[in-house]
């Protein structure tokens, strides 16, 4: 197998693109965080944004916990107290017997 060296002066080139294509994306993705979470339309995103289907936009929806936190909080309490499931003597036996 050949091995492939590359110049300090190279890498840091390298280093750099991959710098700054990152810091872009992350600034994309942080400014559809804050026009989600300021009620933007999620296809008004996905137009800003360049993608063709929402579908691909749906990831902002899916990582914002604090909207997912805001939403569990609206939500009525239960009704009912949660029971403790407690199996019969049948199925007890039966799970014994395995």
């Amino acid at each position: 197998m050949a091995t492939f060296r590359m110049s300090p002066i190279a890498c840091r080139l390298i280093i750099a693109q991959v710098w700054r294509l990152s810091s872009r994306l992350d600034s994309r993705h942080a400014t559809a965080m804050h026009l989600l979470q300021s009620g933007v339309d999620i296809t008004v995103i996905a137009m800003w944004l360049g993608h063709e289907d929402t579908s691909t936009t749906h990831q902002y929806i899916e990582a914002d916990l604090e909207m997912k936190e805001a939403a569990l909080k609206r939500m009525d309490a239960p009704s009912s107290k949660p029971v403790r499931f407690k199996a019969n003597d049948r199925l007890l036996a039966f799970l014994e017997a395995l």
